[in-house]
């Protein structure tokens, strides 16, 4: 997914393309650190991802992502 989306962004001349791209690169991260952390306590890796996938869809999809697909929208992009 991330992968299409910063293609489209790039492709398009997105102006905050590399904050995009970094938020989603953290994103990975955040999810990489609650895989390891599952292996050691199931319970609380799940409680934290919860919180951090909550968080995400309503600063992220609800906030950069419709920023940046009104600009796409608006270059012809469907």
């Amino acid at each position: 997914h991330f992968v299409y989306e910063e293609g489209l962004m790039e492709d398009n001349g997105y102006p905050d393309f590399e904050a995009h791209k970094a938020a989603h690169k953290a994103m990975i991260g955040e999810v990489e650190v609650m895989l390891a952390e599952y292996e050691q306590d199931p319970h609380k890796a799940m409680s934290h991802a919860t919180d951090y996938l909550k968080a995400w869809l309503i600063n992220h999809i609800n906030g950069t992502d419709k920023e940046y697909s009104s600009f796409l929208i608006g270059k012809g992009v469907h």
